[in-house]
């Protein structure tokens, strides 16, 4: 967690801005639904609501690259605006749609296989993203560099195993809905340390991140 917050601090408008936008209409887009338990919540909110959730999945798309940008210089204990972030990344939406389109093929395949191929194929393909990022990758290749950067027992599970439990908050209306959203919000930082270790021992580096030396001061 404190690297990641310390991530979050170093450009925290740009986060506040590419992650709160989409959040908000998010928030917005469940509705009453917000406050029932999950298990009684429609999948599809009612209108007006469903609309506020379509607006919250685009701007999520979005600005999803400019928030890996800005994961990425974190790491690096560099600064990038907002704007520049989001102009940056934009060039990279399509990119970033056609690899979540192939990891969720990949994913549901390994799954129909039964859970021992999807639990051996997620941690190898779960950096993808930043590969494709941050190395200006088509979308195969960021995938193969993916799975030929994986090590086991480098951490990588531990990173999917508490985005899951964070997550599970939201199980509890309202309350749970928001403690989700903002511890969430605070170890969103934590993949990109992940990608930033692994590239560094591929190169034979030390592990260590810069934000993680400042995270230890």
């Amino acid at each position: 967690f404190k690297p990641s917050v310390r991530i979050l601090q170093n450009n925290l408008v740009g986060f506040l801005v590419l992650l709160g936008i989409p959040a908000l209409l998010a928030l917005i887009g469940q509705g009453p639904d917000l406050f029932k338990p999950a298990a009684d919540s429609p999948l599809i909110p009612d209108a007006p609501f469903s609309g506020f959730l379509f607006l919250g999945w685009l701007a999520s798309l979005l600005a999803g690259p400019g928030v890996i940008l800005l994961q990425l210089k974190g790491t690096r204990r560099e600064n990038l605006t907002w704007q520049d972030a989001f102009s940056q990344g934009l060039r990279r939406v399509p990119a970033i749609l056609g690899l979540g389109i192939l990891l969720s093929i990949s994913l549901a395949v390994s799954a129909a296989l039964l859970l021992v191929p999807f639990f051996f194929v997620l941690p190898r393909l779960f950096m993808a993203p930043y590969y494709l990022i941050d190395q200006n990758m088509g979308v195969v290749e960021a995938m193969k560099a993916s799975w030929k950067g994986y090590q086991p027992h480098k951490g990588i599970w531990g990173v999917i195993g508490v985005g899951i439990l964070l997550a599970m908050a939201s199980i509890i209306p309202l309350i749970g809905w928001l403690v989700a959203v903002v511890l969430s919000f605070l170890y969103s930082a934590a993949p990109a340390i992940r990608y930033e270790q692994l590239k560094n021992l591929a190169a034979d580096k030390p592990a260590r991140t810069p934000v993680e030396v400042d995270a230890e001061l």
